[in-house]
């Protein structure tokens, strides 16, 4: 069984879980066992938005450790840590208590995971545009035309 499901497993096994998947810190999906109605593609724009709405906070003052997003029968459970966030997927009778221990034992793996999973990612190919030179005239504005009327002249060469 490989690193990514043993982390995975140990909130599978807590009653009423539904599926989890694993993203690193910019939002880009990296492991899940969910069931087949939640596509890849679904997840991995879930967390994306994920990543986005905790950059949003962050940028506010606010520092998401965990929260909580409920929506129809489901509640979705982010937890985050300093590489990427572990994201649980739960009907409402999950018992707390043991999803937050389940949750504690997998966040303590996270990090080594998300590390070995980024390892093993394939470099993004990035395409290396040839540079173009603008030749454009500037703009002869008059600063006045601007309402700047007291400002030093430079030069024109």
């Amino acid at each position: 069984m490989n690193t990514e499901l043993d982390v995975l497993r140990l909130v599978q096994d807590v009653d009423w879980v539904v599926g989890s998947f694993v993203a690193n810190r910019n939002g880009e999906l990296l492991a899940y066992q969910m069931p087949s109605e939640f596509g890849e593609a679904e997840l991995g724009r879930t967390t994306t938005r994920l990543a986005s709405i905790v950059r949003s906070a962050e940028l506010c003052g606010v520092d998401v450790e965990h929260c909580d997003f409920s929506f129809s029968r489901y509640q979705l459970v982010v937890n985050r840590c300093a590489a990427g966030m572990l994201c649980v997927l739960v009907e409402a009778p999950v018992s707390r208590p043991a999803l937050n221990m389940a949750t504690r034992l997998a966040l303590a793996e996270l990090p080594a995971l998300i590390s070995e999973l980024e390892a093993e990612r394939e470099p993004t190919a990035v395409a290396v545009l040839p540079q173009c030179e603008l030749n454009v005239a500037p703009l002869e504005w008059p600063l006045e035309h601007f309402g700047i009327t007291d400002a030093p002249r430079l030069p024109r060469n």
